[in-house]
Parts: structure tokens; C-alpha cells; sequence
């Protein structure tokens, strides 16, 4: 279960709640802002377990590219990297 709040076009926060059978309860946070038009950077946390995340993401007329790291205390650093086209 989650909410997002948009304060402008620009910006976006969002909280989730999330509870699986198996594992606690965890609480998850993040903001999303868009710069320029071609720049979006992003970031969230959450508990049990604890873990972080951030991203960048460039966009140039129907191209766009996007970098996104993932910390989780056990496993390490996870990296995702994306390419897009729109149409």
C-alpha cells in the first residue's frame, strides 16, 4: 500500500508500506525531481532490511538513458542500468 504526493510537476514523493508473510513489516520512502527537462534524479530508503537507492536519468529528444544503484546491507551494491526510446 503506498501514496505518492506531486507538489508540483516536477517533484515527487512517495511513501509504501509493504508486508510479505514471510518477513516484518517495512516502511519505504522516496523523491523523485525532474531538472531541465532531460535530467530526473531519485533517491529512497527503507527498513527491515535496510536499504538505499538512488538514480539518474538523462533524456535527449526520443532517447534516454538511466543509472541506478541499489545498497542492500547484506547482498552489497546492485546496478541497473537503462535504455529507452519513446515514441
Amino acid at each position: 500500500m503506498g501514496v505518492c504526493w506531486l507538489p508540483n510537476e516536477d517533484l515527487e514523493l512517495s511513501v509504501e508500506w509493504e508486508k510479505d508473510i514471510e518477513f516484518p513489516a517495512s516502511i519505504k520512502f522516496g523523491i523523485q525531481q525532474v531538472f531541465f527537462d532531460v535530467l530526473m534524479l531519485c533517491a529512497g530508503v527503507a527498513n527491515k532490511p535496510d536499504k538505499y537507492s538512488f538514480g539518474i536519468f538523462l533524456t535527449y529528444a526520443d532517447v534516454g538513458f538511466g543509472l541506478a544503484e541499489y545498497y542492500h546491507f547484506d547482498l552489497g551494491w546492485t546496478c541497473q542500468l537503462e535504455i529507452f526510446l519513446k515514441k
